[in-house]
């Protein structure tokens, strides 16, 4: 339908007033952008084909929002698995070499001091088992070997 040069006249003081429909605005876009334009209206020609562009901009861009993928989520939980798992095998180790230093550790207290060298503990342990009059196959130093966990054969 061919619109008259009234209508455009008419059209155009309501779009500068902010009153056009978006089809009556299409309307307009689409006279500008023809080959025959009212004299008085040519200096507006390109006001409207700068508008139509961005209009044509606003489109593209919902457009774009609409079929965007949603972003994806970081899932924590393999992160929390693995910083579980070397927590853990940290306090395993940690707790096996502190018994292994207990086991090899050798206290004893006598005459209310303690003694951790093993040469003073069994010199200490032979004067008393000699005292008791304990000696024999079943000595001190069997018995020693046996409490330190150490070879029979020096």
């Amino acid at each position: 339908m061919k619109t008259s040069d009234r209508d455009i006249h008419r059209m155009v003081e309501k779009f500068m007033d902010g009153d056009t429909t978006l089809a009556e605005e299409h309307e307009l876009y689409a006279y500008f952008r023809g080959n025959t334009v009212a004299r008085d209206l040519g200096p507006m020609r390109e006001l409207f084909l700068g508008l139509e562009s961005l209009d044509g901009l606003g489109k593209q861009q919902k457009s774009e929002k609409q079929y965007k993928p949603a972003p994806r989520h970081i899932r924590f939980r393999p992160w929390l698995t693995a910083v579980a798992a070397t927590l853990l095998t940290l306090f395993v180790v940690s707790a096996a070499l502190y018994v292994n230093h207990q086991q090899n550790y050798c206290v004893a207290i006598v005459y209310g001091q303690k003694i951790t060298d093993k040469a003073a503990i069994h010199a200490e342990m032979t004067q008393t088992m000699k005292a008791v009059g304990i000696e024999g196959d079943n000595g001190i130093d069997d018995q020693l070997h046996d409490v330190l966990m150490t070879d029979n054969n020096k």
